[in-house]
């Protein structure tokens, strides 16, 4: 997606904004990314299915692009997966009617705060950056509200860093109870849990370890050919003791 031009973004967050203009209540993200495709001419490659994803490509493109929007407080995200127009994002819509420089005004606005940075694929930003992120933080933060797997968590944990997840998906199964980090449910839990671990070295220490050798044990390639060794053997024996119940792992 890096090839993605700001011109591209600005007319993909306008057909974000005509969608909900008259929505003061907000949508879903689910039902804005569906009617995408009514409100844009797309492009074979935008609609093309993501290998990662199995989805659009459009959708994931947005999804990063409207960072920057709730971050400047143009648009809102709430809890409940639904997105509404600010009524300064309203402000911004009506003022930079050019969509370029709607969305460079996007980026300069979101970019006040020095301590916070938003990096995406749409910058460029791949494997090796993301590994550079990962091993250079302290804590990693993966407050998801609904999630499949989650495989930051376990790339972060085989670093050594703790991490703070959210209480959904398969993330309790990688942090455990609280051995590799802490699971969280709100905004508030995350934010404390964070500042717990950020002020104490030992504690960030022991829960990396222990998060490295809980991703060495249960979620490696090697842990996958043993289960599978064992429910063959399982088969050819006709003992169902030998079948893997995954109980080891599960939070």
């Amino acid at each position: 997606m890096s090839d993605i031009t700001l011109q591209r973004v600005g007319e993909l967050l306008r057909g974000v904004f005509e969608i909900l203009w008259n929505k003061p209540e907000g949508l879903s993200a689910k039902e804005v990314l569906r009617q995408i495709p009514e409100t844009i001419n797309l492009t074979e490659h935008e609609l093309s299915l993501s290998p990662s994803t199995n989805a659009p490509r459009y959708e994931r493109i947005v999804r990063l692009a409207t960072i920057p929007l709730a971050r400047a407080g143009w648009l809102v995200k709430n809890d409940k997966g639904r997105w509404s127009i600010t009524e300064d994002g309203r402000q911004a819509s009506k003022r930079f009617t050019n969509v370029q420089d709607f969305y460079k005004e996007v980026l300069r606005y979101a970019s006040v705060d020095p301590d916070l940075s938003i990096l995406s694929n749409l910058d460029g930003v791949g494997s090796l950056e993301v590994n550079a992120f990962q091993r250079s933080s302290e804590v990693v933060l993966q407050k998801s509200l609904r999630e499949g797997f989650g495989l930051t968590v376990s790339e972060a944990l085989w670093k050594g860093i703790p991490v703070v997840g959210g209480r959904v998906g398969g993330i309790p199964m990688q942090i455990g109870h609280d051995e590799c980090g802490r699971l969280v449910s709100k905004t508030a839990e995350a934010v404390a849990a964070c500042l717990e671990l950020l002020a104490d070295e030992g504690l960030r220490h022991a829960l990396g370890e222990a998060g490295h050798e809980r991703v060495r044990r249960y979620f490696l390639s090697t842990r996958n050919l043993r289960d599978y060794l064992a429910l063959f053997n399982a088969l050819r024996t006709g003992d169902r003791s030998l079948v893997p119940t995954g109980e080891a792992y599960r939070a």
